[in-house]
């Protein structure tokens, strides 16, 4: 969702915006939002058809697209075996692209293949690139800080999503090079997650989110049992801890306590956000390092002047300030965590102040027309240009 507010954000700025994706989508639900999306979506090839290998070659034959082939094998030398030929089939592809559609500058989400491609593609053709970094991509333990510091390093910005995020990058992944890394929030429509009539459930705690280690959702059910017995929590999201998590709340007795609703359209967690007294996001660092940089249900949840409880992990505080849109407790601190929930169950002037605090500190902070100029600033391209994202 925040790649998509991106989009629209920059075509809002009047940036012509072509994306190229390196696969089919897989998912079965889609956000509205993506119908509002003007740019044309086109498909970077199939590395497995052998027609699609024969096509890159082809390239080669031309001395111009043949000279920056060393130099693109030196880099993809350091990935790993099953990467190699897909990046450089799309980074030549996407280059060819770039040159045929006159785009004036690439922009990559993830410093994974998404980034490599768009530097091979730079190799080829020379267009400017810059990416940005969210989390998985700087914070898990097989981050190759040498790839990683190439391209940061020949990018013309690295953006990432929070002041910790950039404190982390230089300190720990591109110290002593000459890499530029910028912050830039991830930005929203502000204004559109406004609700303009709420009608809380007083007993509702709710969660949005994969389903995966580092969104501690664990935490939350073991809280559950310590809240009052008219507490109902809904979690709403899919991933690969779904079946440890129902486990869980069968063995804690909670189960006529605990909804799991699945994945949900931004739309219909909304409404949600609507009906629930408090957001529970009890964000841990997991076992591999992996941890949420700037989680945007946090933003989406001061849009809707929903009271927060959430992990201090990685740039929360930068989202939430303690005491004042929600309770920042420490992570992983399963105590901490249940008093935050029963407090803001209970309160209603605390609950009633942090409501109010919430919607005018994203818009602020986190409006997109805010973020969206400095983007473009990070990427060094004017409005109007041509983006392939």
């Amino acid at each position: 969702t925040f790649v998509v507010n991106e989009i629209l954000g920059l075509e809002s700025q009047g940036v012509d915006v072509s994306i190229k994706a390196i696969g089919y989508p897989a998912e079965s639900r889609f956000h509205r939002t993506i119908t509002d999306v003007r740019a044309p979506v086109g498909y970077l090839p199939d590395p497995r058809r052998p027609a699609t290998v024969a096509a890159t070659f082809e390239m080669l034959r031309d001395p111009g697209w043949a000279s920056a082939l060393p130099r693109a094998l030196d880099f993809l030398n350091r990935l790993p075996d099953r990467q190699r030929m897909p990046v450089l089939i799309h980074g030549m592809d996407l280059a060819a692209s770039a040159v045929s559609d006159r785009i004036d500058h690439l922009h990559a989400h993830f410093m994974t293949s998404a980034a490599h491609t768009a530097y091979v593609a730079h190799l080829f053709c020379g267009v400017p690139f810059s990416v940005t970094a969210h989390a998985k991509d700087i914070f898990s333990a097989g981050v190759d800080r040498g790839v990683f510091r190439e391209v940061a390093t020949a990018a013309t910005a690295l953006v990432t999503v929070s002041d910790y995020n950039v404190e982390y990058i230089e300190r720990r992944l591109l110290d002593g090079t000459s890499a530029r890394v910028e912050k830039v929030y991830n930005g929203l429509d502000t204004g559109a997650r406004r609700l303009s009539s709420v009608h809380r459930g007083r007993d509702l705690v709710l969660a949005v989110g994969r389903l995966v280690e580092k969104k501690g959702f664990d935490r939350l059910l073991a809280s559950v049992p310590r809240l009052p017995a008219s507490v109902q929590v809904v979690i709403v999201g899919e991933g690969e801890e779904r079946p440890r998590l129902e486990r869980l709340r069968i063995e804690l007795g909670i189960e006529d306590r605990v909804r799991f609703v699945g994945a949900q359209s931004s739309d219909e967690v909304a409404e949600w956000m609507a009906q629930a007294r408090v957001l529970a996001a009890p964000f841990v660092v997991g076992g591999d390092g992996n941890q949420d940089a700037l989680p945007t249900v946090l933003v989406e949840a001061l849009c809707a002047g929903l009271p927060v409880v959430a992990g201090n992990i990685a740039g929360v505080p930068e989202i939430i300030e303690h005491g004042v849109h929600g309770l920042v407790v420490p992570s992983g601190d399963r105590v901490a965590f249940t008093e935050g929930l029963a407090r803001l169950l209970s309160d209603d002037a605390l609950h009633q102040a942090m409501s109010g605090a919430g919607p005018g500190h994203a818009a602020a902070r986190f409006d997109r027309q805010v973020t969206i100029p400095r983007l473009l600033e990070a990427m060094g391209v004017s409005e109007g240009l041509a983006v392939a994202s």
